[in-house]
């Protein structure tokens, strides 16, 4: 049945794109590249709204809507409105039009299918009639130049067999009732009957395997396996190996092999490259980060008037190509998949299946992916996606090193979710073990009926909690989430109609730690920084350590230290101090944070009281904006420095100097209402802020993370006001 409207949520239609202090990875060449290819293009459009044939219409390989269709199809993922009037122009030229060769069709298919999200379904029937004529051209997925409507019964190429297969999944994905489980069978043994001892595909039937037709036969191999295997029993059970095909299996093999040595600018290969990534959600081949070396290559060979190089003498085909892996590669990650030793992978579509049900049902505009990682790469290159994903049966073996790099991924400020698959017990007890091995000041606890993470506060109703969802939080944001509820079973199978609340939890938990879509982080992209070089000055400061939760974010004031080094050439050397021993530790600024209440004894607040009079600045806040912290910070400094000695900071104090705009994270914004300026108050000693506290949060802002939880400041401009601090104070 076809979906008539689309459920659009959680403001906003376009990915963020503001900076963040510390953000690295993200090449801001990308974003100028795609810029000056769009541009490219247009200046290229011809008054009847087309892009001009692909050579000589009527003959061979020539095509007559090819050109267009590809070039649309690059400017809708680019951003594009169906709507703009360039735009809507050439669409209806692509309505007009009628079309046999299988390239084209299968590219004005997936026009379709894109624009179709945004208007509506307006071109449901052109996308249909498409899709018609390339299933009804070929019964088995065998074809060449020619898709007429009629069954194909001469030779077949493999590169028109990918773009015909590529238009029946733009079929799939668009509701359409053309295709069904026995032709995806049929279209599948064709692909495994023609795949080559090395496990790659040829041009043709014979020959030797190349670089751009074993992508060709791993992307058409995944559009085959997404569809069937959410009807196959054999992804009920759990413990089977990876889940993969053998034959996807050794034609990833074969692609790790070619692909360092093949990558190049040439944009019909690494648009197939982009489609194998998505689709087999592999970060890397092998050693090589995909998007990376792709994008290197792609950038380099950009010409000046913003175009690429032609693709058999057509310079706009191949611009859109090149466009193409740009702009989808590096769409937002919302999960990483953890590979580990064990069954990690019993549902290996899960992932696939949620994320496309997100992107396109809820998420409007918003595209999230997934990916797969492993234990072997650097913690730096897992923060692109918010949540580590660890799923299985039997208890994982992460141990050692490998777990604390999970500990580490927390603490600098992702979240991990774990699921118990097959009601496996050996992996229930592993993940209760592991964190409390990690996190022994926390416990996972189960999730109660009211929490935001099963009601409309973060979206959807989730009736009775049904998921069962338990939670290990630092009082700030949520460090690890768990369920022993088969969830990945209902991805796996797409069970959206009979199980759609699996589905929706999934969207309330991105709500819930992402704070919303529009914050993910492009692919390759990560908010720790990377220390830059040498440092010329320093200044000593200390985290003041107390009986309570006085280190919720161990690792906030390390990235803070990272930042200042970077920018200021400031060594920020932090020492752990216990309140009472402050003035023994010579620093010239003290951090105080907690979740929780908490009131000094007599010693703890003398020295607190003597640091702050001795000329040492003393920073509290409220992590997380924790009511209970924060009234009895008030009180106790209240008591120490005398009644109403807390006062809020002038618009014009010292501090606030070149911190030029003050942005509070939502949760805040609707507390202070239209507030501009920060919410610092300070106790003044010989004029000078000697004590400064922040109801609102500091500490998780320093961290850059991202929290629906969080009441404070957003990420840089925490960074803006602290390192005012250290720097009128060294």
């Amino acid at each position: 049945m076809r979906r008539t409207t689309l459920l659009v949520v959680l403001a906003g239609t376009l990915l963020a794109s503001t900076r963040v202090w510390g953000e690295t990875g993200r090449n801001p060449r990308v974003d100028e590249a795609i810029q000056k290819g769009v541009d490219y293009l247009w200046s290229k459009q011809k008054p009847a709204g087309d892009w001009g044939p692909f050579g000589k219409v009527g003959e061979g390989n020539g095509h007559l809507t090819g050109p267009t269709a590809l070039v649309v199809l690059s400017l809708l993922e680019s951003g594009v409105s169906p709507q703009e009037p360039r735009m809507a122009k050439a669409l209806d030229w692509l309505a007009a039009q009628k079309e046999d060769r299988t390239y084209s069709l299968g590219i004005r298919a997936n026009v379709w299918q894109t624009a179709n999200k945004y208007t509506d379904y307006k071109y449901a029937k052109n996308l249909d009639r498409d899709v018609r004529q390339l299933v009804l051209s070929s019964p088995t997925g065998a074809i060449s130049y020619a898709a007429t409507g009629k069954p194909h019964t001469g030779g077949f190429d493999h590169s028109n067999c990918q773009y015909h297969l590529l238009g029946v999944w733009a079929g799939i994905m668009g509701d359409s009732e053309e295709v069904n489980a026995a032709y995806i069978k049929r279209v599948m043994g064709h692909w495994m009957k023609y795949q080559q001892r090395d496990g790659g595909w040829s041009y043709q039937a014979a020959g030797n395997s190349t670089p751009t037709m074993t992508a060709a036969g791993l992307a058409s191999m995944f559009v085959c396996f997404d569809y069937l295997s959410t009807v196959s029993a054999e992804f009920t059970r759990c413990n089977r190996g990876t889940g993969q095909l053998k034959s996807i299996a050794k034609g990833m093999e074969r692609l790790e092999e070619q692909f360092p040595k093949a990558a190049s600018s040439h944009g019909y290969y690494m648009y197939g490259i982009e489609r194998v990534a998505l689709a087999s959600g592999y970060k890397y081949f092998g050693k090589t980060d995909w998007y990376k070396l792709g994008s290197q290559k792609i950038l380099g060979a950009q010409q000046g008037d913003g175009g690429w190089g032609a693709e058999h003498g057509n310079r706009e085909v191949g611009t859109a190509f090149c466009l193409l892996f740009l702009i989808r590669g590096r769409n937002a990650v919302l999960f990483n998949k953890l590979e580990y030793e064990g069954d990690w992978s019993n549902r290996p579509r899960d992932l696939s299946n949620l994320t496309r049900w997100m992107t396109v049902r809820i998420f409007d505009n918003i595209t999230v992916n997934w990916q797969i990682i492993n234990l072997k790469t650097p913690v730096s290159e897992w923060h692109d996606a918010p949540f580590l994903y660890i799923s299985g049966s039997i208890a994982p073996k992460i141990e050692g090193e490998q777990l604390e790099k999970i500990k580490e991924f927390v603490n600098q400020g992702g979240t991990v979710f774990s699921v118990t698959e097959c009601g496996g017990q050996g992996f229930k007890k592993a993940i209760t073990e592991m964190t409390q091995k990690l996190f022994p000041d926390y416990k996972l606890e189960n999730v109660p009926t009211s929490h935001p993470v099963y009601t409309k506060a973060t979206h959807f109703d989730i009736q009775g909690g049904r998921t069962r969802l338990q939670m290990l939080s630092n009082g700030s944001r949520p460090l690890w989430i768990h369920t022993d509820v088969d969830l990945p079973l209902f991805w796996q199978t797409n069970k959206v109609a009979s199980q759609r609340w699996a589905f929706e939890q999934m969207v309330n938990l991105t709500r819930y730690v992402t704070d919303s879509p529009k914050k993910l982080r492009h692919r390759g992209t990560t908010h720790w920084p990377t220390p830059a070089g040498q440092t010329s000055s320093a200044i000593k400061v200390a985290r003041l350590e107390y009986k309570g939760n006085w280190n919720p974010e161990p690792l906030a004031l390390t990235r803070l230290g990272i930042l200042v080094a970077n920018q200021d050439k400031l060594k920020v050397d932090v020492v752990t101090t216990p309140i009472a021993k402050l003035g023994e530790a010579g620093v010239k600024v003290a951090f105080l944070t907690g979740t929780t209440a908490w009131k000094p004894d007599a010693q703890e607040l003398a020295a607190l009281k003597a640091f702050a009079q001795g000329g040492g600045k003393l920073v509290i806040d409220a992590c997380g904006g924790s009511r209970d912290f924060s009234q009895s910070a008030i009180t106790w400094i209240e008591d120490a420095f005398g009644m109403r000695s807390l006062r809020p900071l002038a618009a014009s104090a010292e501090l606030y100097k070149g911190v030029d705009k003050v942005e509070y994270r939502p949760k805040t914004k609707a507390k202070l209402a239209s507030m501009k300026f920060a919410n610092l108050q300070a106790v003044l000693i010989n004029d000078k802020p000697a004590v400064i506290f922040s109801a609102e949060d500091l500490t998780t802002g320093l961290l850059g993370t991202q929290s629906f939880t969080v009441d404070g400041y957003e990420g840089d401009t925490a960074y803006a006001l602290v390192r005012n601090i250290l720097l009128q104070s060294k």
